[in-house]
């Protein structure tokens, strides 16, 4: 059996493929409210998205932080909310989050930006708790929130992930959660639990491993290896004004390269896609915030397949191919009219059983051929577009990637 047919039979076709055409958006939906920075109040909101006439009546819930390095940046932006709209046609539930922003100008430090992380920390977790409490409004499962961000977004995700405010020994990190209220915070909705099933990071990092508690949730992440904003491993977190001119250090952090490998230790499940010689969050095209045309349906792609795997309809022994953790990427590129897409680094012994899927999760063509070093996927009558290929080798280990003809 194919992966792709796997994947879409162990939630009833949901979740991995899209198979919705439309999403439906709430605007402005408070959440809660609190005191900025600056101690003045304000209320705090998210958007919400959903597959447009689904019947279900429980989906699981992905609540993505904006990214804008605690200073600027709100619950609008592109690539948040494109990623919304695909994982709900993938049939999520997904909320776009707005929480509090600002640092002092007294505190542009590592303490400063630290209280910046534990604010959004407790906004985030008002948010988990709006919506178990108002789980029926807005037909959410609340024993499947994931949450996420990208940059200080993913920041954000991590800490809440794995920061445990009763297991810290540093005091100043200590009097500091305790300062703001505590990690729990009083942001909204008191008296719901806020654990989460799994998070992505897309261009975060944690402050201390150490301060990584038992009850880690699985974990997916993506970073450029030439970020200069967040390092890659460990490294300075540097808020950057004016590239090469202005480039202000923050705090030494942990990026993706240093997480992953730490969690890995830990029997903790998780994914790492690591983008060769990309930048600050490589799903954006750089100095312009556009969204990657090959990276960004990439990276929903991934997410989806990601939280897929953690949700509670997932059988990882259905059929007789398991998944595998990690699929092995092949690359791709676009593809005029005339010409064919040559894929290499295939495994030469066995068969393979491949898989064409367009933008709306429909399968194009499926076909079977003996294993080679290099594949070629004739266009053919194939309209202009994007498609998932998946390539399932008789070992059952999985390559994807991703095709453009045009």
């Amino acid at each position: 059996m194919l992966s792709s047919v796997l994947l879409s039979a162990q939630c009833g076709g949901r979740y991995v493929w899209e198979i919705f055409s439309d999403v439906d958006r709430t605007s402005d939906i408070l959440y809660g409210s609190n005191l900025d920075y600056e101690g003045n109040a304000i209320d705090l909101y998210v958007d919400f998205f959903e597959p447009s006439g689904d019947t279900l009546a429980a989906r699981p819930l992905v609540i993505l932080a904006h990214g804008g390095f605690f200073i600027s940046g709100d619950r609008t932006a592109a690539d948040i909310v494109g990623i919304c709209e695909g994982l709900a046609r993938r049939g999520y539930a997904c909320a776009s989050l707005q929480y509090r922003l600002g640092v002092g100008l007294d505190e542009i430090d590592s303490a400063g930006f630290a209280k910046a992380v534990v604010r959004g920390v407790q906004d985030a977790k008002a948010a988990v708790r709006f919506f178990r409490a108002q789980s029926e409004t807005y037909g959410v499962d609340t024993g499947q929130i994931f949450l996420g961000g990208t940059s200080a977004g993913g920041v954000l995700a991590v800490h809440y992930a794995y920061l445990q405010d009763t297991l810290l020994s540093e005091p100043w990190i200590n009097a500091l959660i305790d300062e703001l209220g505590g990690l729990e915070g009083n942001s909204g909705t008191p008296g719901y639990p806020t654990h989460i099933r799994g998070a992505v990071s897309y261009a975060g990092a944690f402050k201390n491993l150490n301060w990584m508690g038992p009850k880690a949730v699985p974990l997916a992440s993506t970073h450029g290896t030439e970020d200069d904003v967040v390092p890659y491993g460990y490294g300075m977190v540097t808020y950057v004004l004016v590239p090469g001119i202005l480039e202000l250090p923050i705090t030494p952090m942990y990026g993706s390269a240093a997480i992953h490998p730490e969690l890995d230790a830990r029997g903790i499940d998780n994914e790492f896609l690591s983008f060769e010689g990309a930048g600050h969050v490589p799903h954006l095209q750089p100095g312009s915030y556009g969204l990657d045309p090959v990276i960004f349906p990439q990276t929903i792609q991934w997410t989806a397949e990601f939280f897929h795997r953690q949700l509670d309809c997932y059988d990882a022994t259905a059929g007789s191919t398991p998944i595998a953790a990690t699929p092995t990427p092949l690359s791709a590129w676009p593809v005029p009219a005339d010409q064919t897409v040559w894929l290499s680094g295939l495994p030469e012994q066995g068969s393979l059983q491949l898989t064409l899927v367009d933008a709306s999760g429909r399968t194009m063509r499926q076909w079977g051929q003996p294993g080679q070093a290099n594949l070629v996927v004739e266009r053919g009558d194939l309209p202009s577009g994007l498609y998932w290929l998946q390539v399932q080798t008789e070992a059952g280990k999985p390559y994807r990637a991703v095709v453009s003809f045009y």
